[in-house]
């Protein structure tokens, strides 16, 4: 048995393509002891996201579960080399994968300007704000901040809009459209952060999604700040995928996904949550960042700190078949 699970190891670690996403084929290695003839037409089928594997010409099957804790045993088993990156990257030239759906266009409210454009006074304190958080050249024009100065405007229905007043708007596109924002105060106001309710035809959005590269690497994070200072990163508005969410993150054809959630107690769970979710999803390229305690990307923006992101991204762990084999059965994911 031993040598059979060698075999097998080895032969996931060789690079075998998947037929279909989490599951593998390869060359059963119990094959020559049950039938006396080796197997050389790949009838060992290998289901990750079942947790299962089976022979289809000599019957060894089990479940996966039991495989992992036996190769833990006996110290053979890392993390699969099944790299997907450039097959993903070649389909996404082919044929770009589109949206899975037309958001709707949302208006700014009443005389909302750019801050970066605009001479008023907001602009200068939403400004001054944001250049305090380290918001700065190349990110400034990335986050596009806006500002307004006018009151909420009353509907038919007699009850009034927000008000965004004195504070800095940060907009959230989704092919090419406005559909959503964010307004985080510039000064003392209460809330901190005030949001429009999520579109109905999107529900919570994705920022930056439209600056991330077709069958590029995806780093989600769960703020605006925090993913400002990360390269080809993505903000999903809280610690929690929605299914949506998670189809428009795929739809961009990513080649690794790192998530790089709070470094606290609600964020290492988030993470966990997501993982599980792309799974299902059948995406294993799955890395996990770890920030420093107490630290997210925005406070790394603010202190000055935006050397040790490259740092980050490369210490990032890669979600390993014993860490879905354990979430799988219901057990903890050691990250």
């Amino acid at each position: 048995m031993k040598l059979a699970i060698e075999q097998l190891h080895r032969a996931l670690k060789a690079g075998h393509r998947p037929f279909k996403p989490g599951e593998y084929e390869i060359d059963c290695p119990m094959c020559l002891e049950r039938t006396r003839t080796p197997d050389e037409s790949h009838n060992l089928g290998i289901n990750l996201l079942k947790g299962c594997f089976h022979c289809w010409r000599c019957g060894w099957h089990g479940g996966l579960r039991d495989l992992v804790e036996q190769l833990d045993r006996e110290g053979l088993l890392d993390t699969p080399h099944i790299d997907l990156a450039e097959a993903r990257r070649r389909l996404a030239k082919v044929a770009p994968p589109p949206l899975p759906l037309k958001p709707s266009a949302r208006p700014w409210p009443p005389g909302t300007v750019d801050a970066r454009t605009s001479r008023c006074q907001s602009a200068k304190l939403a400004l001054a704000y944001l250049d305090r958080r380290g918001v700065r050249g190349a990110f400034l024009e990335r986050l596009r901040p806006h500002v307004t100065e006018e009151p909420p405007v009353v509907r038919e229905d007699g009850k009034r809009e927000l008000d965004f007043r004195g504070r800095a708007l940060l907009p959230c596109y989704l092919a090419g459209q406005l559909v959503y924002w964010v307004g985080r105060t510039y000064g003392s106001l209460e809330p901190k952060a005030l949001n429009p309710t999520f579109p109905a035809d999107v529900g919570k959005p994705i920022w930056g999604l439209d600056d991330i590269e077709v069958g590029g690497p995806q780093v989600i994070c769960e703020g605006i700040l925090s993913a400002l200072p990360f390269p080809h990163s993505v903000a999903v508005l809280g610690d929690a995928l929605t299914p949506m969410q998670l189809a428009l993150l795929l739809s961009r054809a990513p080649s690794v996904i790192t998530l790089a959630f709070d470094p606290d107690a609600a964020g290492r769970a988030g993470a966990q949550r997501a993982s599980k979710q792309l799974v299902d999803e059948g995406f294993n390229e799955i890395r996990i960042a770890t920030l420093p305690e107490g630290l997210d990307g925005g406070d790394l923006m603010q202190r000055g700190l935006l050397s040790e992101i490259p740092k980050i991204l490369g210490a990032a762990q890669r979600y390993k078949l014993t860490d879905l084999a354990r979430q799988l059965s219901g057990g903890p994911v050691r990250w």
